[in-house]
């Protein structure tokens, strides 16, 4: 049986986000050298001077962008190149990771107001880049954008994934936001635990409340951002003292909420053998009352 045909990737972007990007993909490739090209992985570098030598060249010397992710090691097949056009030759799987926008240097010259002024100054890599692109993408290859945004006209708005396919006439797919932010997916997994206890438990409990009204999201998002639960929160990880020191040293005679509800949670669901079912609450719980480290927190989720 003959063998399928490997995915070559591009990386088109190599800014810190990009770099990190470009470090991943060439761990995975490595990992999976049945579906992917493991040896040439190419990464479009915008090409500038870095302490008098072209960023480029050092890249591929170091296998390390020293401008944006200094110090961070990158597989040795995944090369940099200034050449737009020679970094997506051949390449079935384009990864867009751009900045949307960069700020152009106004000229001395125009004398406009600065609200005209504006549409001037910034430049817009994707469609500048998508342009350059046309006639260049095999047909049946795939794109994922990584890059948050939007493009904007006097007459519509286009998501950055929609505008990539209708310039390359290629599917592009987006992954963005909370996919990788640890914050985020930690507050949107303890969202939905809350929604799915509350409403198995309490039947008359509508779902609309926790995202229609100020005691759900809103409120979630605010006693993760602040408050006394917060500060306590944030003291436990750095001072290494229990919550009940913390509280008797910080909060002045007020009371924590969330340890105590953490631990009345987790014996009620343990009765009802249901704890694999919440493993926010479940990791939250052994955090403060068994000793793990709260580093390890995404581990348990």
């Amino acid at each position: 049986m003959s063998e399928l045909p490997k995915w070559k990737v591009a990386i088109i972007g190599s800014g810190n986000w990009g770099s990190a990007i470009a470090r991943i993909i060439g761990i995975n490739t490595l990992k999976q050298p049945d579906l992917f090209d493991a040896t040439d992985v190419r990464m479009w570098c915008f090409e500038e001077q870095v302490n008098g030598r072209p960023l480029t060249e050092q890249f591929n010397e170091l296998h390390e962008n020293i401008k944006y992710l200094p110090g961070i090691k990158i597989a040795d097949h995944v090369r940099a190149t200034p050449d737009l056009l020679e970094a997506v030759r051949g390449a079935d799987a384009l990864i867009f990771v751009l900045p949307q926008y960069r700020l152009l240097p106004p000229s001395p010259n125009r004398k406009a107001p600065i609200t005209n002024l504006l549409p001037l100054l910034i430049f817009q890599f994707i469609p500048k880049v998508c342009d350059q692109l046309q006639g260049h993408v095999s047909p049946t290859a795939r794109a994922i954008s990584l890059v948050k945004g939007v493009e904007v006209h006097a007459s519509h708005i286009s998501l950055l994934p929609d505008t990539i396919s209708t310039h390359l006439s290629i599917p592009c797919s987006a992954l963005s936001g909370a996919n990788i932010a640890n914050e985020a997916a930690i507050m949107r997994i303890g969202l939905l635990e809350m929604r799915k206890f509350s409403m198995e438990f309490f039947p008359d409990v509508q779902s609309e409340t926790f995202v229609g009204e100020s005691a759900g999201v809103a409120d979630l998002i605010t006693s993760c951002l602040g408050g006394r639960n917060r500060k306590v929160a944030e003291a436990f990880v750095t001072a290494n003292k229990t919550f009940d020191e913390l509280e008797e040293e910080m909060l002045s005679g007020q009371k924590l909420q969330g340890v105590q509800t953490a631990r009345e949670l987790h014996i009620f669901l343990k009765a009802r053998d249901k704890v694999d079912e919440y493993p926010l609450f479940t990791a939250v719980y052994r955090i403060a009352y068994e000793g793990v480290d709260p580093a390890d927190i995404t581990s348990h989720i």
